[in-house]
């Protein structure tokens, strides 16, 4: 999840509204004072992120994305059991979910909020699953620190070192969930990967399949969310080669990317909703490539 400030007088057809906190703001349990290397065949530099940049939170944190009538009814028709939806008037609904993790751009630092994650794993039994929470902060640690990578990339790309931010979500969350899922495939000798695996403990295999299923069920939504599923869809539908040069051309395109780009519109569009329409998940990964496609000198 990215850190999005929305103004009440803006109006954006494909806004992230983040709410206010839920119960009294939770003091950070502790910070790790150091900067880690995120990817080895990746140049770094030194102001990738801050030097507290990972707070592990209590704040129950929730999100609420606004999604249209028709893909409110989509999603209604396929999957109204997970459908837990607002409906302020009678032109938008709102669904809402947990958050389970941030990135503070404007602050380079990341935030896991843990009392989400515990919640989560508790929704199934009522009791703490300690296994299952520890995947969950890995999960969500790797996709946070995605956000930080590609937010130094696009500042690198356009020669600025103030906290400017270029964040398309359906792009983005798409691309962040699948170099998750990459990362954990086929990065098992990072040296960042051993530390994290050190750390926590986990089966390689067992991390990776967990990923990618929780990633693959946000397919079975409509709206924002159905943006990060699509990520599943791609890593599944691509070669490890095809995989690393989707990555690669998506970092030579950060900060570059039009949102009015006619094929920018097209994909943002259908990618909402792209699992319950026949066809449209491969016109969206298509449209992606042709969106990241490098230009030519």
């Amino acid at each position: 999840m990215d850190n999005i400030k929305t103004s009440k007088k803006e109006k954006h057809e494909h806004a992230v509204i983040v709410c206010s906190v839920i119960g009294k703001p939770g003091r950070p349990d502790y910070i790790i004072d150091k900067k880690e290397q995120l990817l080895n065949f990746i140049n770094l530099r030194d102001n990738f992120l801050s030097e507290k940049h990972l707070i592990i939170s209590k704040e129950e944190k929730k999100v609420f994305f606004k999604i249209s009538k028709d893909e409110y009814d989509i999603w209604k028709k396929n999957d109204s059991q997970t459908l837990d939806e607002r409906k302020p008037d009678e032109s938008e609904y709102v669904s809402e979910c947990d958050v389970l993790g941030e990135y503070d751009w404007e602050h380079k630092r990341v935030f896991l909020y843990t009392r989400n994650i515990e919640k989560l794993c508790n929704k199934s039994n009522n009791k703490t699953n300690e296994h299952e929470e520890k995947k969950y902060i890995v999960e969500t640690y790797i996709h946070e620190l995605f956000h930080a990578f590609f937010h130094h990339e696009t500042l690198q790309a356009k020669n600025q070192y103030n906290h400017i931010r270029d964040y398309i979500l359906e792009i983005e969350e798409t691309l962040t969930e699948f170099c998750v899922l990459y990362f954990l495939k086929n990065m098992r000798n990072n040296p960042f990967y051993i530390r994290l695996k050190g750390f926590f403990n986990f089966d390689e295999d067992e991390m990776s399949e967990f990923a990618l299923q929780d990633i693959r069920n946000k397919q079975n939504a409509v709206g924002p969310l159905a943006a990060y599923g699509f990520g599943a869809y791609l890593f599944e539908k691509l070669g490890p080669s095809n995989q690393y040069k989707l990555i690669n051309n998506y970092i030579q395109k950060l900060g570059y990317i039009d949102e009015n780009d006619d094929k920018v519109k097209e994909y943002r569009r259908k990618v909402r909703f792209s699992y319950f329409v026949p066809g449209y998940q491969e016109d969206c990964l298509n449209l992606l490539k042709d969106i990241l496609e490098p230009s030519a000198n």
